[in-house]
């Protein structure tokens, strides 16, 4: 079971991989799109959902048994994956199995739950839980014999959530409505257009993007260049940490730490980071 879900894991992550190393058409996008949806309302599958759709066969994992959790250790990006159903994390941490691929002190054990996806404080901001009802969206993660893949929950499922909580989050409070990217050369570039040079990219910010922020940082500048825009803003939805708001090379960057806490209360300092001159002419 552990060996077949880690070769799923592996179909998942270079699925994903052919489809952002090919220039993006019409269908992929519309598959890409699928994809996104499909993970939000499946966090978890029965065996039923699982037998009547093929994306579920193909892209989910199974330990044989109801769950709705699970840990793993990952290497080089997901290349590499060790899954495991029954040790908690000290115990994986210790085992044969998560060292064999990286280096023994410094096994880095991650967690596939509801608790790590930040769902429930996202769905405690007033009015969320009715949208994502009205969407088809799960409110919590089932038990069931199906379950996202790590490389499914880390890179699609997670960066999802945030989308569809963020876009809701700016419309109900500023009455931003943000409009999806239409040109294939330049989707998946940022999440949204805010008007017709002013991009929002929705994140969900850890430890590691503090650690890695001047490289993220080229690498946003150099997709704004790329795609002539005036000004991202690169925005947290939900955090337990306020890291310090910046806006840097003559604001054209503005990162946003928080929309709103954990208890789903909004933080007004920081949405207000957003220039009323970007949106007012928009709507």
């Amino acid at each position: 079971m552990l060996n077949k879900a880690e070769k799923i894991s592996s179909v998942g992550l270079w699925t994903i991989r052919r489809m952002l190393a090919k220039d993006w058409t019409t269908e992929s996008m519309q598959l890409w799109e699928q994809l996104r949806s499909l993970v939000l309302q499946y966090p978890t599958a029965s065996t039923y959902d699982w037998q009547n759709n093929e994306y579920l066969q193909k892209l989910y994992i199974t330990s044989g048994e109801k769950r709705n959790q699970y840990i793993y250790s990952q290497y080089s990006d997901f290349n590499d994956v060790t899954i495991d159903f029954g040790n908690d994390k000290v115990a994986f941490k210790n085992s044969k199995r998560a060292k064999i691929k990286g280096n023994s002190d410094e096994v880095a054990i991650y967690e596939m739950s509801e608790k790590e996806s930040g769902l429930q404080a996202i769905l405690r901001y007033p009015g969320m839980k009715a949208h994502f009802e009205e969407m088809g969206y799960a409110l919590k993660f089932e038990m069931n014999e199906y379950l996202l893949s790590p490389v499914l929950f880390h890179n699609i499922y997670k960066g999802a959530l945030g989308e569809v909580a963020g876009k809701f989050i700016l419309k109900r409070e500023l009455g931003i409505e943000l409009s999806p990217i239409t040109v294939p050369e330049y989707f998946e570039f940022f999440d949204y257009k805010l008007s017709d040079d002013v991009y929002v990219d929705f994140k969900n910010w850890k430890f590691t993007y503090v650690q890695d922020r001047d490289e993220i940082r080229k690498d946003i500048l150099r997709k704004l260049e790329a795609i002539g825009a005036k000004r991202v803003y690169i925005i947290n939805v939900v955090s337990d940490k306020n890291y310090k708001p910046s806006a840097i090379v003559d604001q054209c960057l503005v990162e946003i730490p928080m929309l709103i806490r954990e208890d789903g209360t909004v933080c007004y300092e920081n949405l207000h980071m957003i220039c009323k001159e970007d949106f007012e002419n928009v709507n």
